[in-house]
């Protein structure tokens, strides 16, 4: 927010693409799926404006992210593939491996488990180094979903675990809370009371800790609401101001011509 509008006065795109976003992520953390939209199409606008694939790519990938979370697997398909074309045809390795994804998870949405499993699998392997803790905790969980779902119940603790560890090495309690629930459930299929128990606790303090992230977010979220408009206005009239000046400069060196 403090950024936006000096980027804005500056008509500094990058910046003004990288402030949109982030103000998408932050709200689709609090599940407000509206707000995250309307600014995450702003970064698609902006980034088609200016022929930026890179951020097209990026803002298409959370864009689905956003309609997947929301169970809309239909128009998360549609922006996928938008995405998934310009990343292919531009080599965009970083947005590519979370588009993959994004198909494996409307594979299994559904029920093509065979199918998602392949996406699931293709987007760890376009994952550069192995260093992408976040997207490697997450494709191992949807793996052990599918392994879940086909009574693999051995497999799908095996990946639940590996997704734990990434999890753990991204320090994303988000990512754990999901992971431990996963293993809380399974272990239980299993009458293993004992591991179901400490994945609990585990899980529990998870819960705990994203809380009171979410809290946190949500009262800095009600403090910048009217900061945010304010600026966007002050912003919008300086840009305005100078461009008055621009063309007062020209029409002045025009006549001196």
């Amino acid at each position: 927010f403090q950024a936006l509008p000096l980027a804005i006065q500056i008509n500094d795109k990058l910046t003004i693409m990288g402030c949109y976003n982030n103000m998408g992520l932050v709200y689709s953390t609090l599940k407000d799926y509206k707000k995250s939209l309307f600014y995450l199409l702003k970064v698609k606008r902006i980034a088609e404006g200016i022929k930026n694939t890179h951020w097209e790519t990026i803002a298409l990938n959370n864009i689905s992210k956003d309609y997947l979370d929301n169970n809309k697997p239909d128009s998360a398909l549609y922006f996928t593939q938008k995405g998934y074309a310009i990343a292919l045809k531009t080599h965009d390795d970083f947005s590519f491996k979370y588009l993959i994804r994004n198909f494996g998870i409307i594979q299994f949405e559904k029920g093509n488990y065979k199918h998602a499993l392949v996406y699931y699998k293709k987007s760890i392997r376009n994952i550069p180094g192995m260093n992408d803790h976040y997207l490697l905790s997450e494709d191992y969980r949807r793996i052990s979903e599918v392994f879940q779902h086909t009574n693999k119940i051995d497999s799908a603790i095996y990946y639940s675990k590996k997704a734990l560890e990434e999890a753990k090495t991204d320090k994303n309690p988000e990512l754990v809370l999901k992971v431990t629930l996963q293993l809380t459930n399974l272990f239980r299929s299993i009458n293993n009371y004992n591991e179901a128990f400490n994945y609990q606790q585990i899980m529990l303090r998870a819960q705990d800790s994203l809380f009171s992230q979410q809290k946190n977010l949500q009262i800095q979220n009600l403090t910048f609401t009217e900061e945010q408009r304010r600026q966007e206005i002050e912003a919008a009239r300086i840009a305005y101001q100078n461009n008055v000046r621009l063309y007062a400069l020209l029409s002045v060196l025009g006549v001196l011509i």
